[in-house]
């Protein structure tokens, strides 16, 4: 079955998810909160719940039964995650950590790909519209993660800070 559409709210430490159709809450998360969290992404599916905090932790819940599917530690340093993108198909999750980018399989929750050499704290994570690649941005440089190479390429440095991050169409 389809997982119900779904609204989620972020207030004084907890977590809510409300059913859109009729706005009954489905679930609420109080008190096990590791940290405090600083990204919340739902995937293209709506069956899970991606949750950044600021101790490099990524918890991955399942939206209909609550429980937790996974824990990811992008960095031991213990610094805040500032994105996390899904591509199209729900099957890679891109995470920004400080002076790293991630790439993670969701089927298998292995780590595949993971690039350091970042001058400045990545604020934003993003797939490419083709899901060839990752497009990272930090401070005034915007950086293109090819995934099948693994190849990184400054595309841009601009003169002014990056905070978020899109892709036109083409």
């Amino acid at each position: 079955a389809d997982p119900p559409r779904v609204v989620i709210a972020l207030k004084g430490g907890g977590i809510a998810i409300y059913r859109l159709e009729d706005g009954r809450l489905m679930r609420k998360y109080n008190g096990w909160l590791y940290s405090e969290v600083t990204v919340l992404v739902i995937s293209h599916e709506e069956s899970r719940l991606f949750i950044g905090y600021d101790s490099s932790m990524v918890i991955v819940l399942d939206v209909v039964t609550g429980e937790v599917q996974k824990r990811l530690v992008v960095d031991e340093e213990s610094k805040p995650i500032s994105s996390i993108s899904l591509s199209k198909n729900d099957s890679l999750v891109a995470i920004g950590c400080n002076l790293t980018v991630s790439l993670w399989n969701t089927q298998t929750w292995e780590k595949t790909f993971q690039h350091t050499d970042i001058m400045h704290p990545v604020e934003e994570v993003i797939f490419s519209q083709d899901q060839r690649s990752i497009v990272s941005a930090s401070f005034c440089q915007i950086m293109k993660i090819d995934l099948e190479s693994e190849n990184t390429e400054v595309l841009k440095f601009l003169s002014a800070e990056i905070d978020f991050l899109a892709f036109t169409p083409n």
